[in-house]
Parts: structure tokens; sequence; C-alpha cells
């Protein structure tokens, strides 16, 4: 049976609410395992996202269009509690906002 080794989070939603426009609402992943990653990947809700990084780590990915052309790692996502609210970040900064902006919006693949 393949092991989940992490998440790697390819895309994402952000909130339609005008107090959030900074906040993620979803996250598009894919489970890399021993053997591979998932295809297609899955959509997560902030909240479920922020319960499975209790145990499994999550990296963003970007398509390397270098040959040979794949997937590539990139940062650690962590948790970051700013005044009450957990962000998702890669590097802890303690601002009041998501910084996964360079991720792909989910929207260009799908309507949301």
């Amino acid at each position: 049976m393949a092991i989940l080794t992490y998440y790697a989070v390819s895309a994402v939603v952000f909130s339609n609410a005008t107090k959030h426009h900074h906040s993620i609402s979803h996250i598009f992943v894919h489970g890399v395992y021993d053997n591979g990653m998932d295809a297609p990947g899955r959509l997560f809700t902030r909240v479920e996202a922020l319960d499975k990084m209790k145990t499994v780590p999550f990296f963003t990915i970007m398509w390397n269009y270098t040959e040979p052309a794949k997937w590539q790692k990139g940062a650690q996502i962590i948790p970051d509690e700013v005044n009450g609210i957990t962000y998702l970040r890669t590097k802890p900064d303690n601002t009041t906002r998501d910084n996964l902006k360079d991720l792909i919006e989910y929207r260009y693949f799908v309507n949301v």
C-alpha cells in the first residue's frame, strides 16, 4: 500500500468576501505518495487543509516548463496564527494575509 508523504498544493481559491480579500478559502492539492502523485487532485476547504496540516506536511508545487517538464516541489506551507486567525504561509511573517498568491488561481481551471 502506498504511503502518503505530503500534500502538494498547485492552486488556490480566494475568498469572495471583501474583508477577506487576502484570504484563501480552498486549496487544490495532490497527494504525494512514495510511489507517485495523485492526478487529478482534489479541492480542500481552508478548514480541511488546516486540520490535515496537523499530521501531514503541505508544500507548494509549480509546473517547470524546462525539459523534462514536470512539477517542481516548492516551499512548505505553514499555518501561522496572528490575532486569533490562522493564515497559510510559506514564511511566517506576522502579517494578516495568506501569502500563497504566486500559485495559480483555481478558477482558471474551472468555475468555482
